[in-house]
């Protein structure tokens, strides 16, 4: 359940990412000047986001019963692979925030 929460949430935070990068392009194209370094951060962020939502997403699978199989069929990664890569997972979303 924790995992499903966690993968609306991260596909929120990806799509606003991706809403407010599309804006940035936008402007770039209406030649319009965005500050030195946005389009990067954007894209980086977003990277990460994206990421993020597929780890989240391996989990809420495998707390499904998903095989690793399944799981890394979309990913073009065998049973094997898929495991070895994201069999180590524990879901860290949201992420902890330091305490004042």
């Amino acid at each position: 359940m924790r995992a499903r929460i966690a993968l609306l949430q991260i596909n929120g935070e990806l799509r606003t990412r991706c809403e407010a990068l599309e804006q940035v392009l936008a402007d770039a194209v209406e030649h319009r000047h965005a500050a030195a370094g946005v389009h990067s951060t954007a894209a980086a962020d977003t990277a990460a986001l994206a990421r993020e939502l597929v780890r989240v997403a391996v989990l809420a699978d495998r707390a499904a019963g998903a095989t690793w199989q399944e799981i890394g069929r979309p990913h073009g990664l065998t049973a094997d692979a898929a495991r070895a890569r994201w069999g180590h997972l524990r879901l860290l979303w949201p992420p902890e925030r330091p305490t004042p």
